[in-house]
């Protein structure tokens, strides 16, 4: 009988350990879930971020891009006045060269 008992308190006693374990795995486990959303939460916030900094970049890329090109095409007005201010020099010159010798005749 005392061997009957004793195996009935090792039994509860193993039956109060594994209550105990499973307790502590349902902790860890609610844990490791906690620590997954807490993850995802912020992997949401990375994504949403580099959605926005790539949108940045893109409008940046364009605002270069027409940049650029309005640095081209200002170059070649100022090339086109060069040319045409050089021209009207050189009309001024034949002018006053004209002039002279009309005054001289």
């Amino acid at each position: 009988m005392e061997r009957l008992q004793t195996e009935s308190t090792r039994l509860k006693t193993q039956q109060l350990k594994a209550v105990k374990d499973c307790e502590k795995y349902k902790e860890e486990r609610d844990s490791v879930f906690n620590e997954y959303r807490l993850i995802m939460s912020e992997r949401d916030q990375v994504i949403t971020e580099v959605d926005k900094l790539q949108t940045g970049l893109e409008v940046a890329e364009a605002k270069l891009k027409n940049t650029s090109s309005e640095k081209r095409m200002t170059s070649e007005e100022m090339e086109a006045l060069r040319q045409v201010r050089q021209c009207l020099n050189l009309y001024l010159n034949l002018y006053v060269v004209l002039a002279e010798v009309h005054t001289q005749k």
